[in-house]
């Protein structure tokens, strides 16, 4: 499939500065519902909507299809903010609102057949664990089960990996597997409630389980192009983030959440002290 020239351009995109104290003004509601976001082990409802009506869920999303699309690092300077608050809302807007970045290296029709119905996607990721991919016509079957899959509760859909037995390479007497990524939507995954962790307990990271679900060809690629500096989605868009090698990019996703988090601790313990006296 090739793509047009036609790009949707967003509107009133907001500065990094702007996003930022967005994020800010969050941190006392968060706050306060950070009690009942433990309890849920999962995000709210009412902090992804405001997460959303902040823009937040955003700032990797293409402007292609209504995003961002803002420099690498700005998630950093958000998740900062937010976890000043709530250290799983900061983790959720880092490491999970960011996979729309790299659904944005995905292939041009798995894209532009994804994203003009879902602009204000939230895209889960599944990848510790496993699972294999069985080549069938026109695609693959897609088994597996996959742990940690942070704010799977409220995806859109997910990205997962499996291993794949080349057939051209076993049929010449090799015996390599490489990986693929696959693109699923909810109907096509169970969540397994599995998630009963001490800490960052509102980030929901529940199992993902897959059984002989059918992926088209055009919603996967192999997981080597998709991490490196020339992914087949990434001629769809202007910015450099889509075409950068996406490992040592992945890593800053935790910077900001811990940032964030050591803020909130020392304030917390600032202003439980700051009125003590005398000895304990």
């Amino acid at each position: 499939m090739s793509p047009d020239n036609r790009k949707k351009k967003s509107a009133n995109i907001p500065t990094r500065k702007e996003i930022i104290q967005a994020a800010a003004d969050l941190v006392p509601i968060l706050r306060e519902r950070a009690e009942e976001a433990e309890d849920l082990r999962k995000m709210p409802d009412e902090t992804i909507e405001d997460l959303k009506a902040a823009g937040i869920h955003k700032i990797f999303t293409p402007q292609r299809y209504g995003g961002y699309e803002m420099e690498w690092g700005t998630h950093v300077d958000v998740a900062r903010e937010l976890g000043k608050g709530c250290a799983s809302t900061a983790w959720t807007s880092s490491v999970v609102m960011s996979h729309t970045w790299i659904l944005g290296r995905f292939p041009v029709e798995a894209q532009e057949e994804f994203w003009p119905s879902c602009p204000d996607a939230i895209v889960g990721t599944a990848f510790a664990g496993g699972g294999g991919m069985e080549e069938t016509e026109g695609g693959f079957i897609l088994n597996g089960l996959w742990r940690f899959s942070s704010g799977i509760d409220h995806a859109d859909c997910a990205l997962v990996a499996g291993r794949f037995a080349n057939k051209e390479t076993v049929a010449s007497g090799g015996t390599a597997l490489e990986y693929r990524m696959a693109l699923i939507m909810p109907d096509q995954y169970e969540i397994i409630d599995t998630w009963h962790a001490e800490g960052l307990k509102a980030t929901g990271s529940k199992d993902v389980k897959v059984v002989d679900q059918f992926i088209p060809f055009h919603r996967t690629a192999k997981s080597i192009e998709i991490s490196g500096n020339s992914p087949p989605g990434a001629q769809l868009h202007d910015s450099y983030i889509y075409r950068v090698e996406l490992n040592m990019f992945f890593s800053t996703l935790l910077s900001g959440p811990m940032l964030g988090a050591t803020h909130g601790i020392m304030q917390e313990y600032l202003e439980q002290t700051r009125s003590r006296f005398g000895a304990l």
